[in-house]
């Protein structure tokens, strides 16, 4: 395993010993996750982070949810049509906002921070509550509707850096009609557990 000082949080990008401390997700798997399956464009602290969220989820005598999959998203449009983008990809891409926190920017010492996760349809709802609770992250949006399963964007930014406030994780989600809306009113989140309630 890599020493644990090296995989910190916003360091530094995956590489080969990394893979002996990952437990759930194997190299192939990020690989067609990330454009042109680069993996070695993840940040390594944040897919520890994820292996460690998705192995409090999966293990031990009660299992909280059966599986963590990447979702199997990819760019729409311009010459990368067709890409993976569900942890990294480079901004040229335009696969996300452009300030996404999937974009790794090596010039600048920074690496893919953002990862879509994928759910089983009925447990949706204790994986969001998992991951507002975890806290390696510092953002969770909610997707009830993607397809073929639900899922979360989970991120690694510091807390509290912009949007929601100091102390705060960003938490949003996107409804049936495809807008976003910020966690943060009390209307907010009655529609959103109105919805999680019946996803199952």
């Amino acid at each position: 395993m890599a020493k644990a000082d090296s995989i910190r949080i916003g360091m530094r990008g995956l590489v080969d010993a990394d893979w002996r401390g990952i437990r759930y997700f194997a190299k192939g798997e990020v690989a067609r996750a990330c454009e042109d399956g680069r993996w070695e464009m993840v940040d390594a602290g944040s897919l520890y982070a994820v292996d460690h969220f998705a192995g409090y989820l999966t293990r031990g005598g009660h299992r909280l949810v059966e599986r963590v999959e990447f979702m199997p998203t990819t760019i729409r449009a311009g010459p990368k049509a067709g890409q993976p983008s569900a942890i990294w990809n480079t901004p040229e891409s335009g696969a996300h906002d452009a300030q996404s926190w999937h974009y790794a920017l090596p010039r600048r010492n920074r690496w893919g921070q953002a990862f879509d996760l994928m759910f089983p349809r009925s447990k949706l709802a204790t994986a969001w509550l998992t991951a507002i609770r975890y806290h390696e992250f510092g953002a969770v949006g909610a997707y009830p509707f993607w397809s073929p399963d639900p899922g979360l964007h989970c991120d690694t930014r510091p807390v509290g850096l912009e949007e929601q406030g100091p102390g705060h994780k960003v938490l949003w989600w996107k409804n049936q009609a495809g807008q976003y809306a910020y966690l943060a009113t009390e209307q907010d989140i009655v529609e959103f557990l109105a919805v999680l309630r019946v996803a199952g």
